[in-house]
């Protein structure tokens, strides 16, 4: 009996951990085209390159603090956008294609998908949480002509 018992709860763990999964792997059932990797203190775009045009950017929170994903148009450095009482100054630099709020990676959640319209340039993406873009949460996503049909 014990024997039997000792059985279940070694499959049962094993079960348990088939199902956490690897928290680098990319979350299925949310498409995107670009996927933003989150963590503290980072941000790394997945392709850094893509067509414009209506473009899926999902943000993956890896980390154990909530990130809000700012995505912005600009030829400024990615290491030189204008701060403000802890934060961006994005008024100082123009309107987000797309902010959307990713909660703390929690037994797999932490994804959110954003739908923006993306025209060619350069874009620098960001976390808009106070202190956190000084901190180093902050990549670039070069957005190219859309191919012809």
């Amino acid at each position: 009996m014990i024997r039997n018992c000792l059985i279940l709860v070694a499959l049962a763990s094993l079960v348990a951990l088939a199902a956490c999964g690897d928290d680098d792997e990319e979350p299925s059932g949310l498409e995107h085209d670009v996927h933003v990797h989150l963590d503290e203190w980072s941000v790394e775009t997945e392709p850094g390159s893509v067509a414009a045009g209506t473009v899926n950017i999902g943000g993956h929170n890896h980390g154990k603090y909530p990130h809000q994903v700012t995505v912005i148009k600009t030829d400024l450095d990615s290491a030189k956008l204008p701060i403000s009482k802890s934060r961006v100054d994005i008024e100082a630099i123009g309107d987000p294609a797309v902010e959307f709020d990713v909660p703390a990676a929690d037994g797999g959640e932490g994804l959110q998908v954003a739908t923006a319209e993306l025209t060619p340039g350069k874009y620098v993406v960001f976390c808009a949480i106070p202190g956190h873009y000084q901190q180093g949460m902050r990549g670039t996503l070069e957005v190219t002509s859309a191919p012809s049909p």
